[in-house]
């Protein structure tokens, strides 16, 4: 599309849209902002879009807030390239400190960038910013979430935090992220710490021994039978007739005391593997 049209024609719609009445039509337009950022240069983008985009991530309704934290790293480098600018670090911290545990919970999921079997998948916006701007500016308010009163934002940003130790490096992750990693394996909710337990392989060798020791001794990497990741009354009676020696806490009020070894299984096997990749088990 010849940039003329979309400047004279659907920068007027888009400015119509974003400032409608109702946040069902605001939030939908936080897509078609970035799909217009992309065709314009970063200053055509400041002058043109730039009170748009100031509205939107500090817009009233939780559900555009979210729309733009879920969609921050995106528009993030639509607005300012590869390298993001301090205002748009600032709206970054004002989503991390969000009223609302669904903006929360998204934006946390943006901090380091989606990586999967080791392939990152999408860049994250702490890869945007300097490591100067990660330490002094992102990581005071982003710690907050380690303890935050929503499990679902202390879940996404224990699947997420692991990411940042290759952006930070060795010694900044010793001093920065290990207390981090090490408070949330203790966290009550046993999403968070599967979470934690599940994304280690990201985490160097050179400094995974206390997290190693931290998932040997604990004793929170246990789920109880009434645990998300059981079956329901009927299969497990199923499993009583076919196995009753295996199942022989037939009383309900014994459900309390069984105990489930999903994550202790998890935890065994990133055990012996990140023992044996720092050099704690013979291979």
């Amino acid at each position: 599309m010849p940039k003329d049209v979309l400047i004279h024609d659907l920068l007027p719609l888009f400015a119509g849209l974003a400032a409608d009445d109702q946040d069902s039509v605001r939030h939908l337009t936080v897509a078609d902002l970035i799909a217009i950022a992309q065709q314009l240069n970063p200053q055509e983008t400041q002058e043109l879009l730039g009170t748009g985009i100031r509205n939107l991530w500090a817009d009233k309704s939780w559900r555009v807030r979210y729309s733009v934290a879920d969609n921050w790293v995106s528009l993030a480098i639509a607005v300012g390239g590869e390298h993001a600018g301090e205002e748009l670090v600032q709206a970054f911290v004002r989503l991390v400190k969000d009223n609302e545990a669904e903006v929360r919970s998204a934006i946390a999921k943006q901090i380091p960038g989606i990586v999967l079997l080791n392939i990152p998948l999408m860049s994250g916006f702490c890869k945007l910013v300097s490591v100067a701007v990660i330490l002094g500016e992102i990581l005071p308010p982003i710690k907050e979430l380690v303890g935050d009163p929503n499990p679902q934002v202390r879940a996404a940003f224990g699947e997420n935090l692991s990411g940042l130790a290759p952006i930070l490096g060795k010694d900044s992750t010793i001093e920065q992220l290990l207390p981090m990693f090490l408070q949330m394996l203790k966290d009550d909710d046993s999403k968070v710490r599967l979470n934690i337990i599940s994304r280690l392989e990201l985490v160097n060798e050179g400094y995974i021994p206390p997290i190693v020791t931290m998932l040997t001794v604990s004793d929170r990497n246990r789920v109880t039978l009434t645990s998300p990741f059981t079956c329901d009354r009927r299969t497990r009676r199923r499993q009583e007739l076919a196995c009753p020696s295996r199942h022989h806490h037939t009383n309900p009020s014994s459900r309390k005391t069984t105990r489930c070894s999903f994550l202790r299984r998890e935890a065994r096997s990133i055990i012996h593997e990140l023992a044996w990749r720092s050099s704690l088990l013979d291979p």
